[in-house]
């Protein structure tokens, strides 16, 4: 999550009419206190509005009542109260913060957004540099530096999901910020068992890249259950797997291909007469 030290809060929020008559509610007070903690929380997220636990998993009322200290009766109370004033909105399973934009310190998330980039490329940068130096102290063998930096190739072929959340991915693979509850799950069982968010993100990108047009969830798991089996974790690990497969394949049909029975002799009727002629034969 980004570190956004403060949102926007108009001084006029005492007086407005939907705080004043949430007030006048059954724990209105309380409700209130939570539409603040909503925005604070959706701050800390930076994720236009959604409130998140982790970068792949949204907050229940289960788990805003641990983060609020309230009774999760409470806290379900409020938001069907703050989704009543169109305050929230709930879009499969995953709570917004309607008109975000009037809350969120724009020019702040923004910079800890490039500030984020700039880090992340730096990283990267600080890496090749480091291969290339180890190559080129310990190694002599040309054959061993080609096999290095293509590895470095393969990494940074993934640069980009290291840069990004699960989120960003599912929304450039699927063209939708707004995750399913279908796929919230997927992740969830996913981290559950240990498998990282990289890997669940390249998961994704390769399911863009194989699929036409926009992949389905079911073919995302079949991605996901043939990679586990296999032991598969990244998109370049998966095509070198495909073209061994494939080498395979080319191998066994060269070696399989039947030989051509030889052509059956047929000679020619002439020929044999004259043959038989000179020989004295009739």
């Amino acid at each position: 999550m980004a570190d956004v030290r403060w949102i926007k809060i108009y001084t006029d929020m005492i007086s407005n009419k939907k705080i004043k008559r949430i007030r006048k509610l059954p724990e209105g007070n309380n409700i209130v206190l939570i539409w603040v903690f909503l925005l604070a929380q959706a701050g800390e997220c930076n994720k236009s509005g959604a409130l998140y636990l982790t970068d792949a998993i949204a907050f229940r009322p289960e788990d805003l009542a641990i983060e609020f200290d309230f009774d999760v009766s409470v806290i379900n109370l409020a938001l069907i109260t703050l989704e009543r004033f169109s305050m929230i909105e709930v879009f499969d399973e995953i709570i917004y913060i309607k008109n975000w934009n009037e809350y969120q310190n724009i020019e702040g998330m923004d910079k800890i957004r490039e500030q984020t980039r700039l880090r992340n490329i730096k990283y990267r940068e600080k890496r090749k540099q480091l291969l290339l130096s180890d190559v080129s102290v310990t190694s002599h063998d040309e054959t061993e530096v080609d096999l290095e930096l293509e590895k470095e190739k393969d990494t940074t072929t993934t640069a980009d999901a290291y840069t990004k959340t699960i989120i960003d991915v599912h929304t450039d693979v699927f063209g939708t910020f707004n995750m399913t509850g279908h796929m919230t799950k997927f992740v969830t069982d996913l981290l559950k068992l240990g498998y990282t968010e990289i890997f669940i993100q390249e998961l994704m990108l390769e399911a863009g890249e194989s699929s036409r047009g926009v992949p389905s969830m079911n073919y995302l798991k079949s991605i996901s259950d043939r990679w586990i089996k296999e032991g598969i974790y990244t998109r370049a690990e998966s095509k070198r797997r495909h073209d061994e497969e494939r080498k395979k394949v080319v191998s066994i049909q060269t070696k399989q291909q039947p030989v051509a029975a030889p052509k059956e002799f047929i000679p020619d009727a002439d020929l044999m007469a004259r043959v038989r002629a000179a020989n004295g034969d009739v």
